[in-house]
């Protein structure tokens, strides 16, 4: 069963302007959720390298790079404890509310761009939630 969106609060920054509250909806995998996703992760990875081999000339850097790269994205993937999934809030610059998609796994810091003014907001996460 996946994982349900969970909700939690973040802050908007962006130099010079006072900071925002903003909403995290956020995915917390347990590790038998992560297990799973490193094994599709490879499983893909190194199915579309046997698929690599029957393309002409294409086949000399797609297979090698899958097989190799295949077990790296699935490690990325085992250790990726919490997902952000979407992000809301108001833009401390320019004050228009944003609902961004991020759907990148949880640091201390992301980043996004404002669809009005096209500053770059900073995201702040909990500590709680990166202490997961």
């Amino acid at each position: 069963m996946p994982p349900v969106p969970q909700e939690h609060p973040a802050t908007l920054t962006w130099l010079g302007r006072p900071d925002k509250p903003a909403v995290l909806s956020v995915l917390v995998h347990d590790a038998s959720e992560r297990t799973r996703r490193a094994a599709a992760t490879l499983a893909a990875a190194w199915g579309l390298g046997v698929l690599a081999v029957f393309l002409p000339v294409l086949h000399f850097v797609l297979v090698p790079l899958l097989l190799l790269g295949g077990p790296m994205l699935a490690l990325q993937r085992l250790r990726e404890r919490v997902s952000v999934v979407e992000v809301r809030g108001t833009c401390p610059g320019c004050g228009v509310p944003q609902i961004q998609t991020l759907r990148t796994a949880a640091r201390a810091r992301l980043e996004f761009r404002c669809d009005a003014c096209r500053r770059a907001i900073g995201v702040v996460l909990p500590e709680a939630l990166l202490a997961r």
